[in-house]
Formats: structure tokens, sequence, C-alpha cells
């Protein structure tokens, strides 16, 4: 497996996503990744950022999401940086389980699912007023 850090600085909307989302599979193309690491890697990146997007702002300014990608030969790292409004996931409580698939809800299973992906998880608030949520997952 090829290592290296790639940085990636988006625009704060769907279409920033969109194209950060093209840069993350390119990256993850040049580290030769598993299949099985390709997706979770991606799938994390997929929720992250459209929960910025769709939640973070309030405001209508032009806002910019750092995304740092670093593999290496045992763990794949992200970590997401933002400006928007702070947001800890570490503190939400995994939603209640539904027993049938009628009475599962739309939203609220992204986190569950970094959680799933993560072999470690870490939040802070920076002292510029950043959100910084950082994602170690298996290589």
């Amino acid at each position: 497996m090829l290592t290296g850090e790639h940085v990636l600085r988006v625009a704060g909307d769907m279409a920033g996503f969109e194209r950060g989302a093209a840069a993350v599979r390119s990256a993850l193309d040049s580290c030769d990744v598993s299949r099985r690491a390709r997706y979770w890697t991606e799938l994390v990146f997929e929720e992250i950022v459209t929960n910025i997007v769709r939640y973070g702002y309030t405001d209508e300014r032009a806002h910019e999401i750092e995304v740092r990608l670093t593999c290496g030969s045992d763990a794949i790292v992200l970590i997401v940086e933002d400006d928007g409004r702070p947001f800890d996931p570490l503190q939400r409580p995994d939603p209640i389980r539904p027993s049938t698939l009628e009475d599962t809800a739309v939203g609220g299973l992204g986190i569950p699912l970094v959680r799933q992906a993560a072999t470690a998880l870490q939040y802070e608030r920076t002292t510029d007023g950043k959100n910084r949520l950082t994602v170690t997952m298996p290589a």
C-alpha cells in the first residue's frame, strides 16, 4: 500500500461535496487501499461532509471544509475541519434501533455508521472556532 497525506479544501456546499468526493476517490486510488477500506472511507466522508453542509451553517456566507486523508500501512485517518456551528458527534446518543423496516426513520444513522467504521474517533473545537473531527479506520 502506498502511504501519504492528501489535503483537500472544498466549498461548504453540495457542489463542494461532489468535488470533494471525487478527490477522495482519487486519493484512495493513489493509496491502493482494500475495497473494504475504500468503502468505509468514502461512506465516512459522505456522512460527515453532507451533515456539515446540511446542518452546520446558519448563514449564507461561503464556507470551506478542509479534509486531510492519510493512508498508512495499518490505518486510514480522515480529519475534517469546518467553521460551522459547534457540533460534537461524540455527545450524540445512538438512535434506538427500530424493530421493523417500517419503523425506521429517515436520517439519524450517519453518526452510528461513522462510529461503526472507526477504530478511534476524536472531536475538538479549535481555538480559532472550528470543528475538527478525526476518524481513524483500519487500512
